[in-house]
C-alpha cells in the first residue's frame, strides 16, 4: 500500500506527471520532471513525487540521452532514497531505486 498524499494539488501534479512520463517522448518527459517536482513543491512528504522525479530522471538519460548520466544520476538516487524514507513500505519506490541501480549499468 502507498502512503497518499492528503493533499489534491499534489496528487493532480503527480498524475499529470505520470500521464506524460508514460507517453515515452523527450518532450513530456520534461513535463514530467515539472509536474513531480510542483508535487513535491506542494507537499514535500509525498513519496510519489520523488519517485516520479527519480523514474523521469532515469528515463532522461536512458532513453533519451536528454540528460547525462553524471547530471541526472546522483539525483536519480537521492531522490529515490527519499521516496523510501518517506514512505518503506513503497514498492515503486524500491523500483524505482532499482531501476536507477540498472541505468547504472548501461
Amino acid at each position: 500500500m502507498r502512503k497518499p498524499t492528503g493533499n489534491l494539488d499534489a496528487w493532480a501534479s503527480y498524475q499529470r506527471g505520470l500521464w506524460h512520463f508514460y507517453e515515452r517522448t523527450p518532450e513530456d518527459n520534461i513535463l514530467a520532471q515539472g509536474f513531480f517536482q510542483q508535487a513535491i513543491d506542494v507537499d514535500p512528504t509525498f513519496a510519489g513525487g520523488y519517485r516520479g522525479l527519480a523514474m523521469a530522471y532515469v528515463q532522461a538519460v536512458t532513453d533519451f540521452r536528454a540528460r547525462t548520466p553524471i547530471e541526472a544520476h546522483g539525483s536519480a538516487e537521492s531522490l529515490a532514497r527519499r521516496a523510501i524514507a518517506l514512505d518503506p513500505a513503497n514498492a515503486e519506490a524500491h523500483s524505482t531505486l532499482f531501476a536507477y541501480y540498472l541505468s547504472r549499468l548501461r
